[in-house]
């Protein structure tokens, strides 16, 4: 799908809005395949979780939007009648129709689209559920108000992603750790803004729970492409480690007393670091 509009000359704030995009896709076109593996392996449970809050019916449609490897699409799709599954990268759309295709799920249909144009009529959706996407798209109200549009009127919108703290120091520490890590992250919210964002797109918050996912910093690393000596690895496990006395980014890190064991550590002895991320579940019926 094309996401400019031809009006004679480029808007900044669109090229801005696809220079985004394209970061995004290439960074998870690169990480494909470790990102795939740890996101069907390990996130399961958090699929599971927001399905429990949304209980859907078996006769509603609904939609993953920036569905990577179909982490919740393989889980919803059990309990609705048919959900698509958009997403910008097309590695993270083969990998979803491999998976759909080795559990036998014949009702998901992935396409390759922009979240914040997407090729779908108003209020064609019951239900519309993203997970981790938020933090990575340039303009979180564009990407909610598109959502808000494909999804029917007293539909719902289910969203799964991490949360910083309220202190907008922390949260600012913790999102510069994060695009250390990642280029393609611009910023993560407190779990105020999300609700505040939920209100402002038209969505009745009706469930918000919070869950709490300590993570090893070298497993942490490697999913994003990186090892032990990278420059990205090193200046990120700088910052972190920074953040550790007084907790300034609001990840509870700490040293790890046990030899590290991922094998990124060969021949380095320094300890693995525990992070902790927050992982919000926010569900909104829209009015």
């Amino acid at each position: 799908m094309n996401t400019h509009r031809d009006s004679g000359q480029q808007d900044p704030r669109q090229f801005d809005q696809q220079k985004q995009m394209d970061l995004v896709r290439d960074r998870f076109t690169r990480t494909a395949s470790v990102f795939a593996d740890f996101a069907l392996a390990d996130r399961g449970a958090e699929a599971e979780h927001l399905l429990r809050l949304i209980a859907p019916a078996d006769n509603e449609r609904a939609l993953d939007v920036a569905c990577g490897p179909g982490t919740l699409a393989r889980i919803f799709a059990r309990q609705v009648r048919w959900i698509g599954g958009l997403d910008l990268t097309p590695a993270m759309l083969a990998r979803a129709r491999d998976d759909a295709a080795a559990n036998h799920i014949a009702n998901f249909s992935p396409a390759r689209g922009n979240a914040l144009q997407m090729p779908f009529g108003d209020g064609t959706f019951d239900i519309v559920v993203t997970s981790y996407s938020i933090h990575h798209l340039p303009d979180p109200v564009v990407a909610l108000r598109e959502i808000a549009r494909v999804v029917k009127r007293g539909g719902r919108f289910g969203l799964l992603d991490m949360a910083v703290s309220e202190s907008p120091a922390y949260a600012k520490a913790c999102n510069d750790i994060e695009i250390a890590r990642d280029a393609s992250h611009t910023r993560a919210l407190p779990v105020s803004e999300f609700n505040s964002l939920f209100a402002s797109c038209g969505f009745a918050v009706a469930a918000c729970e919070i869950e709490d996912h300590p993570r090893s910093f070298d497993q942490w690393m490697h999913t994003a492409g990186w090892k032990r000596g990278d420059a990205a690895f090193e200046q990120t496990r700088k910052l972190l480690e920074a953040s550790i006395p007084g907790d300034t980014a609001g990840l509870r890190a700490k040293f790890l007393s046990d030899p590290p064991t991922h094998p990124s550590a060969a021949g380095d002895s320094r300890p693995d670091i525990e992070l902790h991320h927050t992982a919000a579940f926010i569900v909104g019926r829209k009015q």
